[in-house]
């Protein structure tokens, strides 16, 4: 049926009113996808909790809230333990004196065989480093680890060292207190010049003079060469860096003290840490692997001996490897390893 234009007219206004139109606004419209040449990157992430212990066993080993190990490729379950000792030394007649200590010897001798490190008595004469008149082996260890070295039966078992230290602190009245510090170690781990004396040492590179203080004054072991780092197996011929090292006779590190009032006493706190290998170890566990916070702890170890107190030293340490983790853009290192450092630092200087 035609409509007359007048019911055109009409149904058109009505189609008008019914019809719904949806107005897009300008700022609601998708932007056309572009490419980005931008590369993904992931997520920052913080070192592990074995690179930090390890850190301190480099930095102040004495503050390592567990037993530590060297977190590099070697994946192998370890038995982890410290050897410890604490006691005094003496200042000789001449105003020398001096505690010696190799690293390297024992995990054993807990039996009192004398092997680990030296100490002067009153009697010692100097000036002469390690003269065998005046000087003692140091009988009193704490070995941890549950047997010495003759129960352990020598090749049945492979080690390393993880840490070591000697710190000293002059424990006697203020009117006696005089003299240096000399804290050194050979930069190869080789065996002291037996008949050195104080001022030769005190020219080498490593050395570091402190006046003598009641504060705690450390000399830290580091690793030299490859074999410092991977597992050295355990004999009566063992040699670790050149030379034999299984007699204290052949200490590599000392703290010695020249200018002293004879016969002032000295404290002293020995430790190393170790990991074994091997047949009948008790209690294996994890040796982590973290090549990166490997990398950043021995990039961080200084060329010269600290002046500073452990804790001190620790906290020093921690920002040295952030330094050298600004180079790691997948590590987020800003404050990360201070952060996780000093609580553990502080809290050991509260107990001390």
């Amino acid at each position: 049926m035609k409509l007359s234009p007048q019911e055109q007219e009409v149904r058109w206004r009505q189609f008008l009113a019914t019809k719904k139109t949806v107005a897009v606004k300008k700022n609601d419209r998708k932007p056309p996808k572009q490419k980005s040449n931008q590369i993904s990157r992931p997520p920052k992430k913080s070192l592990s909790d074995c690179s930090v212990h390890y850190a301190l066993a480099l930095s102040d080993p004495w503050s390592c809230p567990e037993a530590p190990c060297v977190p590099d490729t070697i994946t192998l379950e370890s038995f982890k333990f410290s050897v410890r000792s604490r006691a005094t030394f003496a200042v000789g007649t001449a105003g020398y004196g001096y505690v010696a200590l190799n690293p390297y010897n024992p995990y054993a001798y807990s039996t009192g065989s004398a092997n680990w490190a030296c100490a002067t008595t009153s009697a010692f004469t100097g000036p002469g480093y390690y003269l065998p008149n005046g000087s003692n082996g140091v009988n009193w260890i704490n070995n941890d680890s549950g047997f010495s070295y003759v129960q352990a039966n020598g090749y049945e078992h492979a080690y390393r060292v993880v840490g070591s230290g000697i710190k000293v602190m002059y424990t006697g009245n203020e009117m006696n207190r005089q003299g240096l510090f000399l804290i050194y170690r050979d930069p190869s781990n080789t065996a002291l010049a037996d008949g050195s004396t104080f001022d030769a040492l005190a020219t080498m590179r490593e050395a570091a003079q402190v006046a003598v203080t009641k504060d705690w004054h450390c000399c830290l072991w580091k690793p030299a060469s490859a074999s410092d780092i991977t597992y050295a197996p355990r004999g009566n011929d063992i040699d670790v860096g050149g030379g034999n090292k299984l007699y204290a006779q052949n200490p590599c590190m000392m703290i010695g003290i020249a200018g002293g009032t004879p016969g002032a006493s000295i404290q002293f706190d020995l430790i190393t840490w170790f990991e074994l290998t091997g047949r009948s170890l008790p209690t294996l566990t994890v040796s982590h692997t973290d090549p990166v916070g490997f990398s950043l702890a021995s990039s961080a170890v200084s060329a010269h001996q600290p002046e500073v107190t452990p804790q001190e030293n620790a906290i020093s340490f921690a920002k040295s490897m952030e330094s050298h983790g600004e180079n790691f853009s997948f590590i987020d290192t800003a404050g990360s390893i201070v952060s996780k450092v000093a609580p553990i630092v502080r809290e050991v200087a509260s107990l001390l």
